[in-house]
Formats: structure tokens, C-alpha cells, sequence
């Protein structure tokens, strides 16, 4: 439901007659009737409560150690000689790449997580940008060595903080991604891998900030990094000590903290949100994205600290709800997702600021899955060929591979089980089930996010 159309309710809701009013006060979905809302809001004792109410909710999550603020979730700080920002910032300086050459890389590495479908640059062209960047990349390597990362964010400034930092790590990322082909290209598969790894480092600078977009930007670079991995490993013609590291370094991504973090910090910049409008009503048209002079109206009269205080209190409790289900398992937490979407399908009538704040749940939480089965998956790869070099073929199943190295294998995040794999051919097949938690065959979806099909990685040889 729109703003406007909640708008109209609202009008409607405390213009009519109490007897026309009453219609829905049987209907819970709703949450409060039209009849009882006019009652709590021309009711000071109620108005109270739902006051009430609300403080204690505050003081239960602040009594779980959540932060309540932007500010009280600003991570501390991290002593200079561990932090890579600073060197970081030093190669965004260093970078020089022209128009041209970001064609060039376009051309040579595709889209962010897909391989070229054009002809490839001349090696050439590649090596002369990489020889220009010297300095810049060796910036960068320093930086991957450091432990932690923490660039500088005003979190006094609320939702309007702006991290500058996501495209220039984006374009160091993939000038990294750029000299791990172009190792690979020359036969140096080892050199690629310390590369690969460093390149994903520089997508873990972002993930002691608790910003939601922080920690997609970051999911973004692990996908624009280890789509060029196969590319990696097919040119490996023996052993690899920099495999296990690699894959022990790809399991501590915890993507599930990953999303809680993400879903944490949506919660802070809602309460903001309310926050702004209990300063100036006038901001209200502004907040749902409507050109509502009525609204402030609502919000500055009589009415507005009722209505604010029980749209703030389900807009938590939605949030709350968001958290608890994705600890659940895959299924499981998708089916509580949809279920607390529904309840904004329509929303209470005096949710208007919840329904604009509120994002699908279910949406972002199949997106960090995906993800995190795609990460195992590339882990599976590492182990597949460690397997390899050593045995000379690819093992007979997964089991064979912890039996024979000793690596614990991720289980798919969908289900909690095994990825699927087989020999195929000279080479092999390995997938998660996907978000349809159906087994395809190995079958991919027709596009990367459609739901539908397995998530796979396949290898010819």
C-alpha cells in the first residue's frame, strides 16, 4: 500500500463518524480498528501506553546490548599499525587508469560475475596498465597484510552519511582481480592465488561497518572476485600449497552475521527515520517519498505522538521478527520472512512510516545465501583440486576429499547438507540446491536470482 493510499485511510479513519468507523475493528490483521486507533489516540490514558510500551521495548533491546543509535553502533577504533584504511586511501591516490584502460579491464575480465563473452584485449594492453599501476598494487598488497580495516564514517550524521570509500575499493578490487588473470594467463597459478586473496581482502575492508549497503558492496566484491577462480585453477599443473589458506580464509565469511549486522543497522536508520519526524512533522512528506502537505498536519496535531509511537513499536517488533527467522534454517526462515511481510500487505493502518521502511526480508536473506553457498562452493573447487594434484584425479565423492586431506568441507546453506557432486566427464559438477531447495540435476537458473535451478560449478577438465 502506498503512502498516499495510507494517507487516505488516515483522513478517512478520524474524519468519519465513530459508527462508520468500526467496520474492521473484528479484522486482527489490521492490528488496532479504525474504531479502537480513534479511541487510543483521543484517549490520553491509552496514548500513554502505547508510550509506554515502546520504552520498554527500547529498554529490552538496549538490555540485550543493542545498540539504539548510528552512533552507539560505530564500531571502535582500530590502532594504526593494524589498520589498512590508511593504506588503502594511499593507493586510491596511486590509481591511474584512464577511460581506455577501464574499457581495456571491461573487455579482459567481463561483467563483475560473469567471464568475458567478447574477445579478449591484447595481453599487452593488460600488462601496460598493470606496469602503470605498480605502485598502486604494491599499495595494495600491504594493505591485504594488515588484520583490520576502519575508514573514517561520521556516524553523527545519521542516514545521510555518505561512504565514499565503496567505489574506489570496488575499482582496487578489480585492478587486483585484473593482475590475478593476467598471473594466471602467465602460467603462475600459485602467484594468482595470493592475489585472488588480497583481492578479497580488499572486500573485507568493509566488514567491521555495520552499514546494510556496506556489507552488499562487500558480498558484490566477493561475487566480482571469485566469478575469474576457475579461470585460476584451471591453470594449476600441480601442487598448490596456497590453496588451504585460501580455503580456510574463504570460510570465515559469515555471512549469516553478515545480514544480522545489515538488518541491525536498517532497525537504526528507521528509528532515526521517526525520530526526524517527532522533531519536524514537516519532514513526514519527505520520509515516504510523497508530496503529502497532509501529513504534516497529522503528525504535528494531537494525533501525531500516538500514531508515531505504534507505527515506531511494529516497525521493531517487524525487525525483531526479520532477526529471529533468519537464524533459522533456510526454509524455515524464508516461510517467517514472507509471513512478516504479509502483515505490511496491507499494513496497519497506522504503519505508514513501516511500510516505507521496510524492505523483503525474504529477498535479502536469499540474496546472502546465495551467496554464502557460492563462496562454498569455490571452496569445494579448492579442495577439488588440492585432491587432484595430489591423487591425479578427481575424487569419487566429497567424502573421498575429507578422508584423503583432512579439510572440512562446507555444507550448502540451503540445506544443511552436502553440495551435490559428481565426476563428469575429465572433469567435474558441484552445486547447491539453490533457493527452490529442489535438486535440478545440476540445471542452473535461467538467471542468476530467479530462484529457480541449482547454483553451479562445473569444471570441463
Amino acid at each position: 500500500m502506498t503512502a498516499r493510499r495510507a494517507l487516505w485511510l488516515l483522513l478517512t479513519l478520524f474524519a468519519l463518524p465513530p459508527r462508520l468507523a468500526t467496520a474492521q475493528e473484528t479484522d486482527t490483521r489490521y492490528g488496532p480498528s479504525p474504531a479502537t486507533l480513534s479511541k487510543m489516540v483521543l484517549n490520553a490514558d491509552q496514548m500513554q501506553e502505547t508510550h509506554a510500551a515502546l520504552l520498554a521495548e527500547l529498554a529490552r533491546l538496549k538490555a540485550a546490548g543493542e545498540p539504539l543509535t548510528m552512533m552507539e553502533a560505530a564500531p571502535p577504533p582500530v590502532p594504526a599499525e593494524e589498520n589498512a584504511a590508511p593504506l588503502y586511501e594511499q593507493a586510491f591516490a596511486q590509481v591511474q587508469l584512464s577511460f581506455e584502460d577501464d574499457q581495456v579491464l571491461s573487455d579482459w575480465l567481463g561483467s563483475d560475475t560473469q567471464p568475458p563473452t567478447a574477445a579478449a584485449p591484447d595481453v599487452e594492453k593488460v600488462q601496460a596498465i598493470l606496469d602503470r599501476n605498480t605502485i598502486a598494487l604494491d599499495t595494495l598488497h600491504l594493505a591485504a597484510q594488515r588484520p583490520r580495516c576502519r575508514f573514517t564514517l561520521d556516524f553523527s550524521q545519521g542516514a545521510a552519511m555518505l561512504p565514499r570509500h565503496y567505489p574506489r575499493l570496488r575499482q582496487v578490487a578489480r585492478l587486483l582481480t585484473a593482475e590475478m588473470v593476467y598471473e594466471a594467463s602467465r602460467g603462475q597459478t600459485g602467484p594468482a592465488l595470493d592475489t585472488l586473496r588480497d583481492a578479497l581482502a580488499a572486500a573485507e575492508a568493509l566488514a567491521g561497518e555495520p552499514l546494510m549497503t556496506s556489507q552488499l558492496t562487500r558480498l558484490a566484491l566477493h561475487g566480482m572476485v571469485l566469478a575469474h577462480l576457475p579461470t585460476v585453477l584451471a591453470t594449476a599443473a600441480g601442487p598448490l600449497p596456497q590453496a588451504r589458506p585460501l580455503f580456510d580464509y574463504l570460510g570465515t565469511f559469515d555471512y549469516p552475521a553478515a545480514l544480522r549486522e545489515g538488518l541491525r543497522w536498517e532497525r537504526l536508520v528507521g528509528r532515526a527515520q521517526f525520530a526526524e519526524v517527532r522533531q519536524d512533522p514537516a519532514l513526514a512528506a519527505q520520509a515516504t517519498g510523497e508530496d503529502l502537505p497532509e501529513l504534516a498536519k497529522i503528525y504535528s496535531g494531537p494525533l501525531g505522538p500516538g500514531l508515531l509511537d505504534l507505527d515506531e513499536l511494529f516497525f521493531l517488533r517487524q525487525i525483531g521478527a526479520e532477526l529471529d527467522a533468519v537464524a533459522l534454517p533456510y526454509g524455515e526462515a524464508q516461510s517467517r520472512l514472507r509471513s512478516v511481510a504479509q502483515t505490511l500487505d496491507p499494513p496497519p493502518l497506522y504503519a505508514l512510516f513501516s511500510a516505507v521502511l521496510m524492505s523483503s526480508g525474504a529477498t535479502v536473506h536469499s540474496s546472502f545465501t546465495r551467496r554464502w553457498a557460492r563462496t562454498g562452493l569455490a571452496q569445494i573447487a579448492l579442495a577439488l583440486t588440492a585432491y587432484r594434484a595430489r591423487e591425479g584425479s578427481y575424487p569419487p565423492s566429497l567424502a573421498a576429499v575429507e578422508a584423503t586431506l583432512g579439510w572440512k568441507l562446507p555444507l550448502d546453506p540451503f540445506t544443511g547438507a552436502p553440495f551435490v557432486y559428481r565426476k563428469q566427464g575429465a572433469g567435474y559438477v558441484a552445486y547447491s540446491v539453490g533457493p527452490n531447495l529442489q535438486d535440478d540435476d545440476g540445471l542452473p537458473a535461467a538467471t542468476a536470482d530467479d530462484g529457480t535451478g541449482d547454483i553451479v560449478w562445473s569444471v570441463a577438465r
